[in-house]
């Protein structure tokens, strides 16, 4: 679920946790234009350390007979944002009338693989998130007898800079962890002292909005034997 306040109301609500603005006040323009360009600068850089903050979005994959492979990115086979992370348990085939889960490789696991042009009806996949465009394999590989047959995934995609009107493309848990650390941005340019307490909210927000994540995320295995004892 998407945040349903606005960015503007979290730009507003940061300068009210700091006291630059008032009960029942608003920025000014100026105010707002300065909260927009931290708010960005803030979301960008947790994504560059490594903290999932991410939009979801789901793609397409249209199945060519002996093709292995498909480009996910701007222009790319599938044209849309490059996925940083496919989401293992929502990938599956379908030919229009049935749905069939698709299991994932490794990057090992598919790179041993010695036949990775054999056909059949597809069953596993790997994505590497290659910048800028990311590629996704599928084996086996369908024939044309299989044709049409179509690959869906969710994803998790960079989160695009915001507007003042736009609703933040973020899960509504992450609500109070970009109030508290967008006012710990806005306090430090604006000389207010970041006292404890607000160093407190936001790192204890910013802490349960990584946990909640981590904790929606599931993990699926299933057995591989097609390698002897080592793929055990």
């Amino acid at each position: 679920m998407a945040l349903s306040n606005t960015t503007q109301d979290l730009i507003t609500a940061a300068y009210k946790a700091i006291g630059v603005v008032g009960s029942g006040g608003t920025p000014t323009s100026d105010q707002l234009s300065e909260g927009l360009l931290l708010y960005n600068t803030m979301t960008k850089s947790w994504s560059s350390y490594g903290l999932d903050t991410w939009a979801r979005a789901t793609g397409t994959i249209t199945c060519v007979a002996g093709q292995t492979s498909y480009t996910i990115g701007p222009g790319g086979d599938v044209d849309m944002a490059r996925p940083i992370r496919i989401i293992g348990d929502n990938v599956y085939r379908t030919n229009g009338n049935t749905d069939t889960p698709l299991f994932q490789y490794s990057k090992q696991e598919y790179f041993y693989l010695s036949d990775k042009d054999s056909t059949g009806t597809p069953t596993q996949y790997y994505y590497d998130q290659e910048d800028p465009i990311g590629n996704f394999y599928i084996w086996p590989v369908p024939d044309s007898a299989l044709l049409p047959l179509s690959i869906v995934f969710d994803c998790r995609i960079p989160i695009a800079e915001s507007t003042l009107a736009a609703e933040p493309n973020l899960p509504d848990y992450w609500q109070s962890a970009l109030i508290y650390n967008l006012a710990l941005e806005l306090a430090t340019i604006n000389g207010r002292q970041v006292t404890p307490n607000l160093q407190k909210l936001a790192d204890q927000h910013l802490t349960l909005a990584r946990g909640t994540e981590y904790e929606q995320a599931s993990t699926y295995r299933q057995p591989n034997y097609s390698f002897g004892s080592w793929g055990k």
